[in-house]
């Protein structure tokens, strides 16, 4: 095999991009080959719906009430029907839904108005219909269009318009309706559910909540995935990868790219320049890193960690910035960069102060933790207000330690996760993450 990664299907034949493949609860499965004993530098893999135009649901749903009768062969008479409190729709596998319409001649449109209150039943929890619930009746009908929601039931809850002193108030509360000879119309697209890719039998390590967008969405985690199942598999030339929907659908693969770790001594060392003479630079007054720390904020894709700072000394400015942190998992996959950020009401703001600047983890793989140097470009910056220092994680996971009490100068770490609010590193506590600055003078430095 030539030093090359291939997406295939079980049988060996190619995934190419653009190609639709078929998915379902049973799992697709496919296999990305590659070199005996080799690992994986970088992977990375996009799907994409094949479509999201709205279509009559086929099989048609199965209609439920209270106001219904039951034949003795189990048939649903949905004729007569003048009492009903609650309708049930349901269809059994989650479709991507994005309309319905309820029908029924005798519901009132005049006082008293009637209405259905819509809930709908996704990955296991009742929610309301986005994003309006409430539907109300004009001329025996009542209808919707919404986006895309994974659904494999709706229960709709009967209202009729409150009676106030003998006065049709407008207030629609829970009551009995005439629904007979109700009808209902459900649109769904052909967007997969709840679609979700795992190794081998391993938990999956991908998913994508609700339909799966017609826009690329990349796969994160694969590359950390399909080595840690060669770390399992020493000699492995084939990963088992499974994508699994929540019903028979099909996805379009919109591109899968893989570069191979290089052979060691497969690579003559490239010239470099001389390095630049090191910088006369005067530490910070942080104290040294706690080697007996137990204690640390975990950092990886999507979960960013961020330290604050009082302002830079008067004629200093800002050379480095280091970080007392140990690696998880293999310290060579480690990627990522530092930024730097003017406070914003006690969080880093949005904007950082200068461009963020990439980090390289050259510490030893078997210290319990170490310092991660981020050089920062001159001419130095110097915040003359309090400031940030934000980590961030783009490739691999590490540790960065935090201890109880914040030295002068510094304040409470936070940290965020998946985009959400910031938040204390230690809540009810002000706990910081150990860092240290390195600061050069600013006079005759250009």
């Amino acid at each position: 095999m030539t030093d090359t990664v291939r997406l295939t299907t079980a049988a060996g034949a190619a995934v190419l991009p653009s190609q639709e493949v078929d998915v379902g609860p049973n799992g697709l499965s496919l296999l990305v080959q590659l070199p005996a004993g080799r690992r994986l530098q970088r992977a990375a893999f996009s799907i994409a719906a094949s479509g999201a135009v709205g279509a009559e649901l086929s099989p048609a749903p199965q209609l439920d009430s209270d106001g219904f009768t039951v034949g003795a062969n189990g048939t649903v008479n949905t004729a007569n029907a003048a009492n009903a409190h609650w309708l049930s729709v349901s269809w059994d596998v989650e479709r991507a839904i994005v309309a319905l319409t309820v029908k029924a001649a005798s519901a009132s449109t005049a006082a008293p108005a009637t209405a259905a209150r819509v809930r709908m039943f996704s990955a296991g929890n009742w929610l309301p219909l986005p994003p309006r619930d409430v539907l109300t009746f004009a001329n025996g009908q009542a209808s919707v269009r919404f986006p895309a929601c994974a659904v494999s039931r709706l229960m709709l809850e009967l209202q009729t318009e409150n009676k106030v002193n003998d006065k049709w108030s407008g207030v629609l509360v829970p009551g009995a309706v005439d629904i007979s000879n109700v009808t209902v119309s459900v649109q769904a697209t052909p967007q997969p559910c709840h679609v979700s890719a795992a190794v081998a039998d391993d938990a999956p390590f991908f998913r994508v909540a609700g339909p799966l967008p017609t826009q690329a969405v990349a796969m994160e985690g694969l590359a950390r995935a399909l080595n840690r199942y060669l770390g399992d598999n020493a000699g492995a030339t084939a990963i088992p990868l499974t994508l699994r929907a929540a019903a028979a659908s099909r996805l379009k693969v919109v591109a899968f790219d893989a570069v191979l770790d290089p052979l060691p001594g497969s690579q003559p060392p490239a010239s470099q320049p001389p390095p630049p003479p090191p910088r006369p630079e005067q530490p910070g007054t942080q104290p040294p890193g706690d080697p007996a720390a137990q204690k640390g904020r975990w950092c990886r894709p999507q979960h960013l960690a961020a330290q604050a700072f009082a302002a830079v000394p008067t004629g200093l400015g800002l050379s480095a910035v280091e970080l007392w942190v140990r690696p998880l998992g293999d310290p060579a996959a480690l990627r990522g960069s530092l930024s730097l950020h003017a406070d914003d009401a006690g969080r880093p703001a949005a904007e950082p102060l200068m461009a963020p600047q990439p980090w390289h983890y050259a510490g030893d793989a078997t210290a319990a933790a170490q310092w991660l140097r981020c050089e920062l470009p001159l001419p130095a910056v110097a915040p003359a207000s309090p400031w940030w220092a934000m980590l961030q994680v783009e490739a691999g996971e590490l540790l960065w330690y935090q201890a109880a009490t914040p030295p002068p100068g510094a304040a409470a770490g936070l940290f965020q996760a998946l985009g959400g609010p910031w938040m204390p590193v230690q809540p009810g506590a002000p706990a910081w993450l150990q860092a240290r600055l390195q600061f050069i003078d600013t006079a005759g430095v250009v």
